[in-house]
């Protein structure tokens, strides 16, 4: 995987590749809900990973969507696993986003098969 824009969350990956997304929540409790593909929304569970595969079809779009609630000031780190050219990590085992509230962030990632 590949950053192709780290402000807007685009990146770029194989046909079938495995994403894999956590979140570590710092002065709250988790409360994540996210949609994948226009999909309802789904909570993620505390501590649990968010993992999806690319299409195979080179080419495809997919869209997840992140909306983060808190119940205090606090912050979540949001790191999207093997991006081998993101500046926030040189040793490319993650790309970094931290998120700061309340109030609820919502953030949109979008995921191009190469």
């Amino acid at each position: 995987m590949r950053e192709l824009n780290h402000n807007q969350h685009r990146f770029e990956g194989e046909k079938g590749e495995l994403v894999t997304i956590t979140f570590t929540p710092h002065g709250t409790t988790q409360l994540i809900d996210f949609v994948l593909d226009g999909t309802a929304a789904q909570p993620l569970p505390p501590g649990t990973p968010l993992r999806f595969n690319l299409p195979n079809q080179s080419g495809a779009i997919t869209r997840l969507q992140l909306s983060m609630e808190f119940n205090g000031e606090g912050s979540y780190d949001i790191r999207v696993a093997t991006v081998d050219n993101c500046p926030n990590d040189p040793t490319h085992t993650s790309c970094r986003h931290t998120r700061n509230g309340p109030p609820r962030v919502i953030e949109n990632h979008t995921y191009v098969v190469k």
